[in-house]
């Protein structure tokens, strides 16, 4: 006889988890078996949703990451803009007038703009960039020695586009269904392939159904000790 499963242990992972291997271990025992096949479809198209459920806790590492693109664009735009401030009370001349006239393309762009939200700061940056890289501030920042930390704040706009492109893409991309609608509706599709394998079981047909239910007590016997723990 089949072991009863309590749905209620279990995480919608570690849920998925034990159904998964059921799936796997009927699949391979008894792939075609007409009563089976389709409840074992079934079961794959819900493992396949709720695996875009389980997904979503993706969101949150790729929120992480979003913060800390735009804190590392934050601190070379910072540092950029300070070390151009600096250069303003130098005595030597050429380098105080090549710092005041990138220092007037940050005030175009506004010195702040590192507080800005998320869109808001990127538009400004692609600007600032753009007038940065204009040959006569080019020059200029060579002076400063500063050209290379321009291609930093650079390189660090464009990590943060990747990472915040990807996190829509992720987010346009995935299913609504809450982790807890997705239980629900695996916990369906699992029981009634278990109702059916019981069916079966007390037929004593097809042949190896009982070493299968062997193999599937098991895996839930299993399931069931971590999931209790």
């Amino acid at each position: 006889m089949i072991r009863s499963i309590s749905y209620s242990l279990y995480s919608l992972k570690s849920l998925y988890d034990l159904a998964r291997q059921i799936q796997q271990t009927v699949q391979a025992a008894h792939p075609e078996h007409p009563m089976l096949r389709p409840f074992l479809d079934a079961l794959q198209k819900t493992l396949e949703k709720t695996l875009t459920a389980i997904g979503k806790n993706m969101g949150s590492t790729l929120t992480t990451a979003i913060k800390e693109a735009d804190s590392k664009r934050d601190d070379a735009f910072v540092s950029l803009r300070d070390h151009v401030q600096a250069g303003l009370r130098r005595l030597n001349p050429t380098y105080r007038e090549a710092a005041d006239k990138i220092n007037r393309v940050f005030e175009q762009n506004n010195p702040r703009l590192y507080v800005f939200a998320y869109a808001e700061q990127s538009a400004a940056l692609t600007r600032l960039i753009s007038d940065l890289e204009n040959p006569i501030h080019k020059t200029a920042l060579e002076t400063l020695h500063a050209w290379e930390w321009s291609m930093e704040l650079k390189a660090a706009q464009q990590n943060f586009e990747q990472v915040y492109t990807q996190r829509v893409e992720e987010s346009a991309g995935k299913d609504k269904m809450t982790e807890a609608e997705a239980k629900k509706e695996l916990t369906t599709a699992l029981q009634i392939l278990i109702q059916t394998l019981g069916v079966l079981e007390a037929t004593a047909s097809p042949e190896g159904i009982l070493e299968t239910v062997k193999q599937l007590n098991v895996l839930i016997e299993q399931a069931q000790a971590t999931a209790r723990r």
